[in-house]
């Protein structure tokens, strides 16, 4: 595992506020993975004629859950759709 120069010499408060960085971060890139995964097999399925919904059916409620695209960088449980 790469070592990260400096963070030896990071206070408490300081190495908190990083984690809360990295964790919004890593949330942030597990929803753009999300969607481009999404993307992926709609693009596949469309390929191969068929509509999405037909292989993996429609879930959730009638409008749809929808992926979260927005995160509160302070607190990364709060969440956005967009809609």
């Amino acid at each position: 595992m790469a070592k990260i120069n400096g963070l030896e010499k990071m206070s408490y408060v300081q190495l908190l506020d990083l984690q809360k960085k990295v964790e919004a971060v890593i949330a942030a890139k597990r929803t753009e993975d999300a969607l481009a995964t999404k993307e992926q097999l709609r693009a596949i399925a469309e390929k191969a004629g068929f509509d999405i919904k037909e292989l993996f059916g429609k879930r959730g409620s009638p409008k749809g859950s929808g992926i979260a695209k927005y995160r509160n960088p302070k607190d990364t449980a709060q969440t956005w759709t967009g809609r």
